[in-house]
């Protein structure tokens, strides 16, 4: 579907970042953000919620070798 109303997807760039440093990050952003989510119990639960919608879209292109993986840390 996603290609369908886009274009064919060349690559997935997929960055990973240990989930603790990941949120550590993002809880010291909020420090001078002024965002409201930028909250501890908000930011682990975005990134629970990133991983349940991209995991199954990863998997998918995987199987035809279209997923980069990098380190973000």
């Amino acid at each position: 579907m996603l290609e369908k109303q886009l274009k064919e997807i060349d690559l997935i760039l997929d960055i990973h970042v240990n989930e603790e440093l990941l949120a550590q990050r993002l809880i010291k952003r909020g420090l001078t953000s002024g965002r409201e989510d930028d909250k501890e119990e908000v930011i682990r639960h975005r990134i629970q919620l990133f991983h349940e919608c991209t995991e199954p879209v990863l998997e998918f292109y995987k199987k035809f070798g279209k997923v980069k993986s990098i380190n973000g840390e």
